[in-house]
């Protein structure tokens, strides 16, 4: 009962000041962020993060609210691991099965209370910012699962009659693989033996970590967790097995961790956070990414894709001309800096045969490129002023999978240290750079190859630079 009332109080506590906040696309104010998860319900999105208010571990929860998907609003930490307690872990917002009897949403995360393993935890709430304790534990079955094995971060979908098949972070024995499980209430879980993991030719890690499981077109496609790549998986069948998919299978990779699907009026979105150069105490600065939707194309390939909700990013109009060199490798930079407090959007068309790319200058005068080298493969590394001597940073080499073409249409966003790249609406970079950006954006080659340039300034706040100060 004690640690219901602490969890409670602390939720009425943190929900007495709401702040606007907003970033590529939000950072809360005073703590830092890692994971992340949404939950849309009566139109309003909620995010909620996993979070370290000491910069030093992980020991809570925030919430955020929205009425677009964009633009997002602190509402406070309504959970905080409880005294005896290591570190609290992350989870998942669904329903009740009886929702429309007893209006309840359920939550989970885990524990690690000092000299015990990890075990995860429930809560209760009506209004999906102040949340309850459950006196509900579970634990590892020591049948399939090593006994102080990882054990977090439960993801429901349907189960068919009724209540839920689960998926979580766990430790199979004898293999690398998740969690896998069944519950009629969502609160009262019973764990079955952990699925088959297939990984092909790709390299088999020590562990992984599940960051959702749906069902698209009659297969269970899995996001899987090997930092810091997500990995796709497809089964189908809810248990498994889960086979690597033979395309796209670095799914969301580069700068940034932990996607995790969701139901929206828009279709099946994901959500992932952004993490940047910056570090403060032990932890790296992260920021939640903006939203994007799951697409399934028809070789049965899942792609995350630029979200129509983010057009609301876009605000004033602005016209991007660009300086010529007069030199045919040179990157070719706008006439004037992008505003990247409040971020810009920037689209046009690419031609594929003049190796054209991006270049970002960070303070300091350092630039990064990324090339575009086709219409399905990317790499970013740092480039000198003359536009030679590109060196590719790690994990910046994307390969989409997609089919070959000549032209495609290009879309960036760029807001303090962190870019985004699409291609024909196909997320592929996401890119951290080394420093806060100038906002001087240039092309590689003269900027050949590049065309019907458009830009945006976003429609977020003027912050404080995301190189926050330790």
């Amino acid at each position: 009962m004690k640690h219901t009332v602490t969890l409670l109080l602390s939720a009425l506590l943190a929900l007495v000041a709401v702040a606007p906040a907003g970033a590529l696309t939000f950072k809360p104010r005073e703590v830092h962020q890692w994971d992340t998860w949404v939950f849309h319900h009566d139109q309003t999105y909620y995010l909620y993060y996993l979070i370290a208010s000491q910069w030093e571990r992980w020991d809570g929860v925030g919430v955020a609210t929205s009425r677009d998907g964009v633009h997002w609003e602190e509402r406070g930490t309504p959970m905080m691991k409880r005294d005896n307690v290591v570190w609290l872990g992350t989870g998942s917002t669904w329903r009740s099965p009886q929702f429309e009897k007893d209006g309840r949403f359920i939550v989970n995360f885990s524990e690690q209370p000092k000299g015990e393993a990890q075990h995860i935890y429930f809560g209760e709430s009506r209004d999906l910012l102040k949340w309850n304790r459950l006196p509900v534990e579970f634990r590892q079955d020591a049948r399939w699962y090593e006994e102080k094995g990882r054990w977090d971060c439960i993801y429901p979908i349907p189960r068919p009659g009724r209540g839920f098949y689960g998926y979580w972070t766990a430790t199979p024995k004898g293999r690398v693989g998740f969690g896998f499980g069944e519950s009629a209430d969502g609160v009262n879980w019973t764990a079955l033996p952990a699925p088959e993991l297939d990984w092909k030719t790709n390299p088999v890690p020590k562990s992984c970590e599940i960051g959702a499981v749906e069902k698209i077109g009659g297969k269970y496609y899995a996001m899987v967790g090997v930092y810091p790549d997500m990995c796709t998986f497809v089964a189908d069948q809810p248990q498994g097995p889960f086979v690597a998919a033979p395309k796209n299978f670095r799914l969301l990779a580069g700068d940034c961790y932990f996607a995790r699907f969701f139901p929206s009026p828009d279709g099946l979105l994901v959500t992932h956070h952004s993490i940047t150069k910056t570090k403060k105490g032990r932890m790296s600065v992260c920021y939640t990414a903006p939203l994007k939707r799951a697409v399934v194309d028809a070789e049965g390939t899942l792609r995350l894709m630029w979200w129509r909700g983010n057009e609301a990013l876009k605000g004033q109009a602005i016209t991007p001309r660009l300086q010529n060199t007069g030199s045919a490798v040179a990157p070719a930079f706008l006439e004037s800096a992008v505003d990247v407090r409040r971020g810009t959007i920037l689209e046009g068309s690419v031609n594929f045969e003049h190796a054209p790319g991006l270049v970002f200058e960070s303070e300091g005068g350092t630039l990064t490129a990324i090339r575009l080298l086709s219409a399905t493969a990317t790499e970013a590394g740092a480039i000198q002023p003359d536009g030679t001597k590109f060196t590719a940073l790690p994990r910046q080499s994307i390969n989409r999978d997609l089919p070959a073409k000549p032209a495609s249409r290009l879309r960036l966003l760029l807001r303090h240290s962190l870019a985004e790249l699409y291609l024909d609406d196909a997320l592929f970079n996401v890119l951290s750079l080394p420093k806060a950006a100038t906002g001087r954006i240039g092309f590689l080659n003269n900027a050949t190859g590049i065309s019907g340039l458009k830009a945006w300034t976003m429609t977020l706040p003027d912050e404080a630079s995301l190189e926050t100060k330790p």
